[in-house]
């Protein structure tokens, strides 16, 4: 009866272990994916920061976010997918940082333009309340973009729109 207690047990390891060899292998794959996954969404969160015109408005994020991403494209190479994962997340961070700052500058610009034009249609005889806020809020947006906040710049930025052309 011990012979066959001690097989039972042998098998029970043997098979034990190719189950926890198999999920390991599968961790690993997943892991992987996950890494291949990052990296691509870092390379489109880059190429989307260039289309709005990042190269010009948000150079040294842009070139933080792509040499970041090379990083991420060695990690991956050398299978450190735990790193390439980081990696490619702080690529997408500055890649997003970079249309931030292009969006903000970019609002700005528009409000600017936006009040322009509703100068030339006399909106400050139709709407003195709205054009005085539209300009308060272009004052607050350009304040809030020299001072690199480009989040409160872009908020106050569009409102200024808002109020130029209502």
């Amino acid at each position: 009866m011990s012979k066959i207690k001690y097989f039972l047990i042998v098998l029970a390891f043997i098979f034990g272990g190719c189950a926890a060899s198999n999920e390991v292998v599968k961790t690993d794959q997943n892991l992987e994916e996950n890494a291949k996954a990052a990296v691509e969404t870092a390379k489109k969160d880059i190429q989307d920061a260039k289309k709005e015109n990042a190269e010009l408005l948000a150079k040294d994020s842009l070139k933080d976010a792509e040499n970041i991403l090379m990083n991420a494209e060695n990690a991956l190479k050398n299978k450190d997918y735990n790193g390439a994962i980081n990696n490619a997340k702080q690529a997408s961070e500055k890649a997003n940082f970079a249309k931030l700052i292009c969006r903000a500058t970019n609002g700005v610009e528009k409000a600017k333009k936006d009040i322009e034009e509703a100068k030339n249609v006399k909106a400050e005889e139709l709407s003195p309340d709205l054009m005085k806020s539209a300009e308060d809020n272009l004052m607050l947006a350009s304040d809030y973009l020299s001072k690199k906040d480009y989040a409160k710049a872009l908020e106050y930025a569009d409102k200024a729109s808002e109020n130029a052309v209502e």
